[in-house]
């Protein structure tokens, strides 16, 4: 049923409205950070990335460590942190997550996460995040490393987004297909092998061939090949055929001796993105984790919402959560390397705070503290080849947090988080608890649901909204692109009426490519509004028989959009 029609009986003239429209999350996180200066940590308990290396002073400056020793004499100009009760760790490494808006970096560099190594996202986004990183303008965000576009197959996996990807439909073409991701600028090769039996359902995968061609050209390229598996079957396949690591652990079946023996001689690593995988096995365990007192108040009600999802389970998925814990802890005997990474921003997860959860899990797995805190510091960076950062040490880039109390104990003390410095510099983490208490004190206060409304008739001939914050352009600019959009209030209408909104405009012919309009129910622009009441919305149009997209960011789904494609017909 509907409800009235929110934009009456009125058309709009869409020419050119293409595409996935993505728009940053609606709290846009920001992280302010203090001028360079020199700081000199005393009397710290230093986790050095392997290992807590004792108590020491650390003087830092100009963007790395300086000096470590048992005693240094701070200049005037020094600021003097005590260090009596705290621990000094290098900047977390997220080694799985997927990035689109680079509020999602601001937002992981908050909770000391000063690396993120991106395993799927668009390579027009992705390029624009490395250029402002090499030309030093990304001090207030998590470093960002990419696979770029990972190695899939028409229909399989990674295409079920919304967003245009690029697919390998032979062996004989992934040499091509893996320079084309190297131009681009990926980072490393990320190579899906995927069927869905694991999670109860089919969908197409790589063939053999074309994964052994993938991992080869990756290779020859001089690049690091990681692998998306989640079956038995597939991570041996890919151990056998030459992979660096495989970024997610099967939960399906219980790790062989025979496998765990092959994954030692092969020298993999393995991210068992145990937060992501254990909520696909109908474990949700962020309840405790939201609730924390020291993590809490950094959390925006978008990151409450994603947090409580959870993935549906199908009554025939294979996979468990106690299945996962003992392969985790089987390879990790064996000395095969885990890494921490949270696959990030997933249902059950965020950028930043999920990974003080992934090393929680990884303890409850059998890791010790020390080893969860490797798995995100020094044995992340070496397996990644980050020969920067990950580890306290003279000459090493000052990316640091300073947590209460000692996390090689207490895996749980991570969260207590004094500082955290990346380059040097110290994130005011002070203002972002302060703007998200007042977003939420403001949420707090908005009405209840709306009444059935219209958005606009555009009978004034202005684009006026009879509420929320109005209309916008939205374009792919935000993703590097130059696709351009007009509009205005014209004569004619439908059945009758006296006027329309005129949509028109350019896209650019690459993907992702998009030119459009864009409606705010909230007070500003990319705030939300309760609209809860309605579950309809209407509006008439017409156009030059061209593709168009409605879609709806809420916050139900954790600003994930729901899209609903229409032809602009005569």
């Amino acid at each position: 049923m509907l409800t009235s029609s929110l934009f009456s009986k009125r058309w709009m003239i869409a020419h050119m409205l293409l595409g996935l429209v993505c728009l940053d999350p609606v709290f846009s996180f920001f992280s302010t950070i203090h001028a360079q200066e020199s700081y000199l940590f005393q009397q710290v308990a230093v986790f050095n990335g392997l290992e807590n290396s004792g108590v020491a002073d650390v003087l830092i400056s100009d963007g790395k460590i300086q000096q470590i020793a048992s005693e240094i004499q701070p200049d005037s100009s020094t600021v003097v942190i005590d260090g009596t009760g705290k621990t000094l760790l290098p900047g977390f490494i997220d080694c799985h997550t997927h990035v689109w808006f680079e509020s999602q970096l601001r937002q992981a560099l908050v909770f000391g996460v000063t690396t993120e190594l991106d395993m799927m996202s668009s390579p027009p986004m992705a390029s624009l995040f490395r250029k402002s990183q090499q030309d030093g303008k990304s001090d207030d965000r998590a470093d960002f490393f990419s696979a770029g576009a990972a190695v899939t197959v028409k229909n399989g996996h990674g295409t079920q987004f919304g967003l245009p990807v690029p697919t390998l439909e032979s062996a004989a073409e992934a040499g091509t297909f893996v320079s084309t991701r190297i131009r681009e600028g990926s980072d490393y090769i990320k190579i899906i092998y995927e069927d869905g039996s694991s999670y109860g359902g089919r969908m197409p995968c790589l063939s053999k061939d074309m994964l052994v061609a993938s991992i080869a050209a990756a290779k020859q390229n001089g690049k690091l090949a990681v692998a998306h598996v989640s079956t038995a079957e597939g991570a041996r396949l890919c151990i056998e055929n030459g992979i660096d690591g495989l970024v997610h652990l099967f939960a399906e079946s219980e790790i062989k001796d025979d496998l765990v023996s092959l994954a030692k001689s092969k020298g993999i690593f393995v991210v068992p993105t145990a937060a992501v995988i254990s909520n696909a096995s109908g474990k949700n365990s962020t309840s405790s984790f939201v609730n924390d007192r020291s993590i809490n108040p950094f959390l925006t009600n978008e990151n409450l919402t994603n947090l409580s999802k959870t993935f549906p389970v199908l009554p025939s998925s294979k996979n468990n959560w106690g299945l996962l814990k003992t392969n985790i802890k089987r390879l990790m005997e064996a000395g095969v390397p885990i890494l921490a990474g949270t696959d990030a921003p997933n249902p059950g997860t965020i950028h930043g705070a999920s990974l003080h959860h992934e090393l929680r899990l990884l303890v409850e797995s059998g890791l010790t503290p020390t080893q969860a805190l490797a798995a995100a510091t020094g044995k992340a960076a070496r397996s990644f080849q980050l020969k920067d950062r990950g580890r306290i040490d003279v000459g090493l880039r000052a990316d640091l947090i300073l947590v209460e109390g000692d996390p090689t104990e207490d895996i749980s003390r991570t969260g207590n988080i004094v500082g955290v410095w990346k380059g040097g510099k110290r994130v005011d983490r002070d203002s972002t608890r302060k703007m998200i208490a007042a977003s939420k004190a403001s949420a707090a206060q908005q009405p209840k649901a709306e009444e059935n409304r219209m958005i606009s008739n555009f009978e004034s001939g202005k684009r006026e909204t009879e509420f929320g914050a109005g209309w916008t352009a939205s374009t792919d600019a935000m993703m590097g692109g130059n696709s351009s959009v007009q509009s205005k209030v014209i004569d004619g209408g439908a059945d009758g009426s006296g006027k329309a909104l005129q949509v028109s405009g350019k896209t650019r012919p690459q993907q992702p490519a998009f030119s459009g309009v864009m409606f705010s129910p909230g007070k500003v622009q990319m705030q939300p509004g309760n609209i809860s009441s309605h579950r309809s919305i209407s509006f008439w149009a017409k156009g030059d028989d061209e593709d168009c997209e409605i879609m709806f960011f809420f916050q139900k789904r954790g600003f994930m959009p729901s899209t609903k494609p229409f032809k602009a017909t005569k």
